[in-house]
């Protein structure tokens, strides 16, 4: 596993120094420039349909306290607000008022602050609801990113690491006091994410508390406007931040022990496209 893709020690005599140094230059712009051509530049999205955060993930936080029932937008689109090209607010999160009854709102939203350089970022995400029907406090989850990939994040309930093989993410684990949730990643020789299989264990005995499987079908050809720097410390963007391209088809499959029928979701996403092929995600 590849943590630290660009960390060298270069040692040398003095009249080798300029070799060094372009030879040095020349590691830097392969090694860490990968995620730079794998992020090729996109169209910054300023607002986004719900239709592609809906299915994103199935690790989505909590969003209300149970029994919270607030007015659902009937617009359902998701706000960015950029400065210095990172978003630093969100607006617009689902609502969970049911097993599978999601609304969107503009009441519930991100505030974004940076802290660190180009190699080291610590992000930390406050979440909040302008809303007076309820007392929500905010929420606080810290991501720490290295050469722009998530390398931790920390939440009230959990701690969540990320492992790569070369470019890719190849495993994560998600950490809480009772149990933990390790997640293997699977991509195609296009690129683009093709399974996650996830294995939820016990922290005091070990024991097999559920196994979830999930694959993204369907792919067009258009470039994925979601392979942006920061756009996949949401969560529910995490997935679709991942692929080269953009999957119309997910479906999950979990199993829990002790439980003969599984819990299953399959869900088809129809697309809209710009004259110049490119995504439309405002639709």
């Amino acid at each position: 596993m590849s943590q630290n893709p660009c960390r060298y020690s270069l040692s040398g005599r003095t009249y080798l120094l300029p070799y060094l140094l372009l030879t040095f230059a020349a590691i830097v712009m392969v090694s860490c420039g990968k995620d730079d051509v794998a992020r090729p530049q996109q169209p910054r999205i300023d607002s986004l349909h719900s239709r592609f955060v809906l299915n994103a993930s199935a690790f989505n936080y909590s969003i209300l306290p149970i029994g919270a029932v607030p007015t659902g937008d009937p617009f359902p689109m998701v706000l960015f607000s950029y400065r210095d090209g990172k978003p630093y607010l969100r607006t617009g999160y689902g609502i969970e008022l049911g097993f599978i009854n999601v609304r969107y709102s503009r009441l519930v939203y991100d505030s974004v602050a940076y802290n660190g350089n180009s190699l080291i970022t610590t992000i930390t995400i406050t979440r909040h609801y302008r809303g007076t029907d309820i007392n929500m406090p905010p929420r606080q989850r810290d991501i720490v990113l290295e050469n722009g990939r998530m390398l931790q994040q920390i939440t009230e309930k959990d701690t969540t690491r990320y492992y790569y093989d070369g470019n890719k993410l190849s495993r994560r684990e998600i950490r809480s006091k009772s149990h933990r949730v390790t997640q293997q990643f699977y991509f195609n020789l296009s690129g683009n994410l093709e399974k996650v299989t996830s294995r939820d264990s016990s922290n005091y005995d070990n024991a097999l508390l559920g196994t979830t499987e999930e694959t993204f079908s369907g792919y067009d050809n258009s470039p994925n406007p979601f392979r942006q720097r920061f756009l996949m410390i949401w969560e529910d963007l995490f997935y679709r931040s991942l692929s080269v391209n953009n999957y119309t088809q997910y479906n999950m499959v979990t199993y829990t022990p002790g439980i003969d029928i599984p819990a299953m979701t399959n869900i088809v996403s129809t697309f809209y496209y710009r004259n110049d092929g490119t995504l439309d995600f405002t639709k």
